[in-house]
């Protein structure tokens, strides 16, 4: 992705994440720049897009090492056409304006974009 193209993209078909959420799928509109920023994930910079309908910040697993999963440790997700999934959970370092730390995250193979921003966020990583 071209990182001076951030916002620009037409529609994205959101999948909402959380614990017992179920919220529809949503078509964003084409100016999608005031739900998009920039994040460091583990030293890489990734476009990512706020999701007000997920309780916890979600991966690509390609963002993520093998050493970083949590073992044993899965997040409930119900995704927009009402199926249940249980994503792993990894520990990352993180950056994103004022926010710095080890944030934790669920890890999925397939989203629209590189992360999703959940609520968690603010809960769990220290303000520099």
């Amino acid at each position: 992705m071209d990182p001076d193209s951030c916002g620009e993209q037409a529609e994205v078909s959101l999948v909402s994440l959380g614990e017992r959420e179920m919220l529809p799928k949503a078509h964003m509109p084409q100016n999608t720049s005031k739900y998009r920023q920039w994040v460091i994930i583990d030293g890489q910079k990734v476009e990512a897009l706020r999701d007000t309908g997920a309780s916890m910040t979600t991966v690509k697993s390609q963002l993520v090492s093998t050493e970083q999963i949590v073992p044993n440790t899965f997040h409930q997700v119900i995704v927009a056409d009402n199926r249940e999934s249980h994503l792993p959970v990894a520990l990352v370092p993180f950056e994103s304006g004022g926010i710095s730390g080890t944030l934790k995250v669920a890890v999925s193979p397939a989203m629209p974009v590189d992360c999703l921003l959940g609520n968690d966020l603010e809960h769990t990583a220290k303000k520099k």
